[in-house]
């Protein structure tokens, strides 16, 4: 629907302005990432942990791109620490 499109264009406009992306392994369980925008043809999370740590920052962003799918087991979970938020 509209708002659906509406997030997908805000998103993609948020990730086009980031041109640092940084490239990634497929397989993340177990990485901790920083404040910043991340790149992979795919992002796996079979197993395991994801910790997004805010460094403390008033507004931390984590945006990740998958060029094509994003996999996630039932039994992974994903951490926030030092100020990192979901709606971020």
């Amino acid at each position: 629907g509209v708002f659906a499109n509406k997030v997908l264009d805000e998103h993609a406009a948020a990730i086009a302005a980031r041109a640092d992306g940084v490239a990634m392994a497929s397989e993340i369980g177990g990485v901790t990432f920083t404040p910043g925008t991340y790149r992979s043809t795919t992002i796996n999370l079979a197993a395991g942990t994801v910790t997004l740590d805010g460094q403390n920052q008033s507004n931390p962003v984590f945006l990740f791109q998958a060029g094509s799918t994003l996999t996630t087991a039932a039994s992974t979970s994903v951490i926030l620490t030092n100020g990192a938020k979901a709606e971020n």
